[in-house]
């Protein structure tokens, strides 16, 4: 059974495939000044430079439906 909290972006999309599921829970750890327009363009790389993290590297596949679960506000 799914939660009727999973649900699409946007009301009306359809579509298909195997579920790759990942759960996203905060660092609690703040992001560090970032001083440069190039630093902000490339914060995402930056973070995960410094900051421990899986690697979904060669486990996710062409047809895959990712699936995440970033909490709630």
């Amino acid at each position: 059974m799914v939660s009727p909290e999973v649900r699409p972006l946007w009301p009306g999309i359809k579509f298909w495939g195997v579920a790759f599921t990942i759960r996203c829970v905060p660092a609690n750890q703040p992001m560090w000044r970032l001083n440069t327009t190039e630093d902000v363009v490339n914060a995402h790389s930056l973070w995960f430079k410094k900051v421990p993290h899986i690697s979904l590297q060669g486990r996710v596949e062409p047809g895959h439906v990712m699936v995440t679960d970033a909490g709630s506000a």
